[in-house]
């Protein structure tokens, strides 16, 4: 049995209409909206794992907060040991995990999957892999998010109902 649940089912995939990736914000925009069932915090999806959550929505668009962003935090788990965390975005090409118990044994390799805890975001999607010679000479723990992300020009929203938790 994998440590991966099973995806939801229903999603949307929607294009890439502006990328608003500068130094100090890292968000792009979808031709989804409200007319295509998108809802505020809707997980955004490639082939590779999450590239970021919808935080504003209009009747036709979207706008995403990407996982590099300074303000993402996302609750996570390592696939092989099963430490919790919050990943967070360093507007930067890595992400710093944060919250993770002292002393814990990391594998190399291992992947950062989406732990669904708090319910805004499903379970089981994959946001990027810990790798020890990125965290050799630091204090803190960096992982490499999912690769490929930012050279797409299509994307798929995971229309997850999270309703019960805004109402």
């Amino acid at each position: 049995m994998s440590a991966v649940n099973k995806l939801p089912d229903k999603y949307i995939t929607a294009k890439i209409i502006a990328n608003s990736s500068g130094s100090y914000i890292k968000t792009i925009t979808l031709n989804v909206g409200e007319k295509d069932n998108v809802k505020v915090g809707n997980a955004v999806t490639n082939n590779w794992g999450m590239v970021g959550r919808v935080i504003e929505v209009g009747k036709v668009a979207s706008r995403v907060l990407l996982i590099t962003d300074i303000n993402s935090q996302i609750p996570i788990y390592f696939e092989k040991s099963k430490h919790k965390a919050i990943v967070a975005g360093q507007n930067s090409d890595l992400l710093e995990i944060k919250y993770l118990k002292p002393r814990v044994h990391l594998f190399d390799n291992d992947r950062i999957i989406t732990s669904g805890e708090g319910g805004v975001l499903p379970r089981g999607l994959m946001v990027g892999t810990y790798l020890k010679k990125l965290n050799h000479k630091s204090e803190k723990v960096f992982i490499l998010p999912t690769r490929n992300w930012d050279r797409v020009n299509y994307l798929n929203v995971i229309l997850y109902d999270n309703n019960k938790l805004f109402e």
